[in-house]
């Protein structure tokens, strides 16, 4: 993988990405399991992007369940763009509660304002969209 081009990379990553999510059993080292959440990451938003939302749900739970407890801490922008990416990916495929559990914790980990105001502009489109309006 190392001798891929960041190009090569984005335009096949559907191809890099996909062995490693059948194996991740094997995936041990911490340093792997976060350049594989970057991977599933970076496969969630081309797929989101290409309108195949299931698949991109999907590759980002995996990118999720790939970070630590320290992840926070230890790697604050890949963890909080994964959150986001999949609360956002959440609400298009109608996980109208994976959404909020995810939004619970962007607004509790969050640093700045503005990354909190993202989190809330998601919750409050998934509640018009549950007709909670009342919620907001």
């Amino acid at each position: 993988m190392e001798h891929l081009s960041p190009e090569v990379l984005q335009a096949r990553i559907f191809e890099v990405v996909n062995p490693y999510n059948r194996g991740l059993i094997l995936v041990r080292d911490a340093q792997e399991k976060r350049l594989l959440a970057k991977l599933n990451l970076t496969a969630g938003k081309k797929a989101k992007d290409s309108v195949a939302y299931a698949s991109a749900y999907r590759y980002l739970q995996i990118g999720l369940g790939l970070l630590d407890d320290t992840c926070w801490e230890n790697d604050y922008p890949l963890t909080l763009e994964l959150y986001l990416e999949t609360a956002e990916t959440a609400y298009i495929c109608g996980y109208f509660a994976q959404m909020s559990r995810l939004n619970i914790v962007i607004l509790k980990k969050a640093k700045t304002l503005l990354e909190k105001i993202r989190a809330h502009e998601l919750q409050i489109k998934g509640d018009r969209a549950e007709n909670k309006l009342l919620r907001s």
